[in-house]
């Protein structure tokens, strides 16, 4: 069994992805010509059948660890925020808290 936090993620254009939680942060993106660099929000979600995936938070609409009680997010760092405070808190709870029911 494993002992990451599962997360049902549905994005912008309708694709839902579940899978575990490898990493949420930020890097710098390439700056464009002189501008200042942006930060890219990233979720790193491991799924069984496309393996390692890296996804813009910019993209993500709802997510959650139960498919009924998924929130919803405009903001990337809201998102990558929510899941640092579910790994957080999952550290502390049961394991049925890592693998909810499908």
């Amino acid at each position: 069994m494993s002992n990451r936090l599962k997360l049902r993620v549905e994005l912008a254009d309708g694709c839902i992805l579940v899978g575990e939680v490898v990493s949420a942060g930020s890097k710098p993106q390439s700056p464009q010509y002189f501008y200042k660099p942006q930060m890219k929000w990233f979720l790193d979600l491991l799924t069984d059948t496309l393996g390692k995936v890296e996804i813009n938070a910019l993209n993500i609409v709802k997510m959650g660890p139960d498919p009924i009680k998924m929130q919803e997010f405009k903001d990337p760092v809201e998102v990558v925020n929510h899941v640092i405070e579910l790994m957080r808190v999952a550290k502390n709870m049961p394991l049925n808290f890592l693998n909810p029911r499908e």
